[in-house]
């Protein structure tokens, strides 16, 4: 439910009916005036689609100890994943009241099932090396699969509708690396490099106020280095480093945030009931003077196309008309943008984790251990499109705590402060749709945050 809507449906009413709480009536749209909508009313949206998920699956793994340092591993699995939704589309600003049954030629329930096998082969050797206690050397290939499924049904209302199920997603993963023991115990390194090659991969994004999921393909190399030290007794050092490359390899899709992907032959008007839409600016203007020459409300049934046209038809730009408006012209989503070369959502190509830890034995069976954890992150995306408006610039985290504790006597004190340097960043954001005002709604590092406690067991 939002003011705005509620306001103009109201008004609307009055002007058609003379009742500005009117629940009938050929123009009157039904206005649910409750704090807790029981969907008699139009004037707020309630994405009801009842989810039905049915997965079996069987798998197993087989291995041949060809020697006793080297051993052979292959694993399958068959599933079978069965999903329904039942289409109850959402009929905002119009007519009526209520949810309404399935969008015109869409069934009552939704289906869609995937079967496929997937599994993975690789090896583990345990050489014999001078220069270590224990070493494990190992390499995998590995078949994923992650199930596609629906998107929420689209409304009568919204002339544009997201693409009604999105494909499953593979990956083929090559994984190989190694982990050692050094130093009598002392030192434990391992190392290990990846290249996934993922089809299908599922992003999602909010169109007409819902999250839909649509499918793009692309390639992750990386490499993990991981580390613990402890070069004398009570004192101990841990490093993790990670490096990511992401490239999404195919694909496309609109950026609402950007839908005329700044093409000035085109223009983005505000829709009443949906997400809004990209027209011709000539066909703006000319419904904007035909708007403004009769009703005022006229202007907003561009939006929404009276006929179809169907796919391909080029609007100027390379955007593609669904449909033909009421004032004679195309309709359109946006400008698809091809993502080819871009980077994925949340994958920095730089990730430090540092710590170092002491303790200290006070006699008695009192002990005392510091630590303190550093954490740094490189700038990365939030969104597929990598526009400047979606990068997150690189943040960092130092985290200090101190406990003194007698195990015997069950007392335990504990003191800690977290992002000790309080830093203020942005660690992800999600960008809403035209209907809510296309905000970002960011997600920050906590505050400096201080503490002590004191626990007593018996």
């Amino acid at each position: 439910m939002f003011n705005t809507g509620t306001a103009y449906y109201q008004v609307n009413n009055l002007f058609n009916t003379g009742n500005a709480n009117c629940t009938t009536g050929a123009a009157c749209v039904a206005v649910d005036p409750k704090q807790d909508p029981d969907r008699s009313g139009h004037n707020y949206y309630d994405n009801y689609g009842p989810y039905h998920l049915k997965s079996s699956a069987l798998f197993g793994e087989a291995y041949y100890q060809m020697t006793d340092d080297f051993k052979w591993t292959l694993g399958l699995r068959y599933t079978d994943d069965d999903k329904k939704v039942e289409n109850h589309a959402v009929a905002l600003g119009t007519t009526g009241s209520g949810i309404i049954g399935p969008p015109p030629g869409a069934p009552a329930v939704g289906s869609v099932e995937y079967k496929e096998t997937t599994g993975r082969f690789g090896f583990d050797w345990k050489p014999k090396l001078s220069f270590t206690d224990q070493t494990l050397v190992y390499a995998f290939f590995s078949r994923g699969y992650k199930a596609g499924g629906l998107n929420p049904a689209c409304s009568p209302t919204v002339g544009i509708c997201p693409k009604a199920t999105f494909d499953p997603e593979f990956v083929n993963a090559f994984e190989i690396g190694t982990k050692n023991t050094l130093l009598g115990g002392a030192m434990v390194l391992n190392l290990t490099a990846f290249h996934y090659d993922y089809t299908g991969y599922q992003v999602s994004k909010i169109v007409n106020r819902t999250s839909v999921n649509e499918n793009i393909d692309a390639k992750i190399n990386g490499a993990e280095f991981e580390s613990i030290w402890s070069p004398v007794e009570h004192l101990r050092f841990n490093a993790n480093i990670g490096y990511l490359d992401t490239e999404i390899s195919n694909g496309t899709s609109i950026d609402v945030f950007n839908r005329t992907q700044s093409n000035p032959a085109l223009t983005v008007v505000k829709s009443s009931s949906a997400s809004n839409c990209v027209v011709r600016t000539t066909d703006a203007a000319a419904a904007l003077a035909a708007a403004n020459a009769s009703n005022p409300f006229a202007l907003l049934g561009v939006c929404t196309p009276a006929t179809t046209t169907g796919a391909g038809t080029d609007i100027g730009g390379g955007a593609i008309a669904v449909g033909t408006n009421a004032f004679g012209g195309l309709v359109s989503d946006g400008v698809p943008l091809a993502l080819k070369g871009k980077e994925l959502p949340n994958a920095p190509h730089w990730t430090i984790s540092l710590g170092a830890q002491y303790d200290y034995d006070f006699g008695n069976g009192w002990n005392a251990v510091a630590r303190a954890d550093y954490y740094h992150q490189s700038e990365t995306f939030a969104r597929i499109y990598n526009s400047a408006a979606d990068r997150i610039d690189s943040w960092q985290n130092l985290n200090l705590t101190l406990t003194v504790a007698n195990k015997d006597k069950g007392w335990s004190f504990d003191a800690f402060v977290k992002n000790a340097t309080d830093e203020t960043a942005i660690t992800d954001f999600y960008l809403t749709d035209d209907s809510s005002g296309l905000f970002r709604n960011a997600f920050f590092t906590e505050p400096r945050t201080y503490g002590f406690a004191i626990t007593k067991s018996w």
